[in-house]
């Protein structure tokens, strides 16, 4: 009898183990896109079945003061992985861009990408303002803005990282509108996170560098979320491998 209660107990913990929420994994650290072209975003299909109404946000800024400039889209990650949009023209054209996906049903889960490059019409880049974060990171940062852009309704708030894709993407039919951050967002801390490094598990340092358990900061930092997740993970399995060991007996 204890035996059976334990199989199902096994067997009930065993779904948990593969939900994951739709971590980023396009664009990477290395992407580069130019003014004008297509700007492709990629994400894990939702399992969980809670991000159906997906924001996408435009982002830069440090880790630690991050920055929207615009809202790209909304889209039902359950059913689609994919989004693109036309690049917007950015000042200065830099690996200090990353996006960030949040959704109503939990404002404070939060999943960014790593920080992308996006060139100028011409071709020219500059590099990142900034070789650090304020807490002393060696993330290349620095703060952009759309220069110019359509009108569209405000995104939310952006929440700072501290708290907390071959794609084959549709393509967005307007473009997003730039939105004017909030005065204490407009000074530079002394560093902030790059697209190269930012890779937590799994994806590409993709995005923000998400991982398996969970998505990290743009600059590579796991979040809250992804440990928290990680350690609920490690429980799961120790009482699967239990129960297994005692079926065994």
């Amino acid at each position: 009898m204890f035996f059976a209660g334990l199989k199902l107990a096994v067997l009930a913990v065993l779904p948990l183990l593969v939900a994951a929420d739709p971590n980023p994994n396009v664009p990477g650290p290395t992407d580069i896109y130019q003014v004008g072209g297509q700007c492709p975003i990629g994400w894990d299909l939702d399992k969980t079945g809670t991000w159906t109404a997906m924001t996408i946000q435009f982002m830069t800024g440090e880790n630690f003061n991050m920055i929207p400039l615009a809202t790209v889209a909304t889209v039902d990650a359950t059913k689609t992985s994919t989004y693109s949009w036309p690049c917007p023209n950015v000042s200065p054209c830099s690996q200090i861009y990353f996006y960030q996906f949040s959704s109503p049903t939990n404002a404070t889960d939060l999943l960014w990408t790593t920080r992308f490059t996006i060139k100028c019409a011409n071709g020219s880049t500059t590099p990142p303002a900034n070789p650090t974060e304020s807490d002393g990171s060696a993330v290349p940062w620095g703060n952009g803005s759309i220069i110019s852009n359509t009108t569209t309704p405000a995104p939310p708030p952006a929440v700072s990282a501290s708290s907390t894709a071959a794609v084959n993407g549709t393509t967005a039919v307007a473009t997003a509108t730039p939105v004017t951050p909030p005065p204490h967002a407009t000074t530079p801390a002394s560093g902030s996170g790059t697209p190269g490094p930012a890779p937590a598990p799994a994806a590409p340092g993709g995005t923000g560098t998400p991982s398996a358990a969970g998505a990290t900061s743009p600059s590579g930092a796991p979040s809250a979320n992804a440990a928290s997740a990680s350690g609920a993970q490690s429980i799961m399995w120790g009482i699967v491998a239990f129960g297994l060991a005692a079926l065994a007996l």
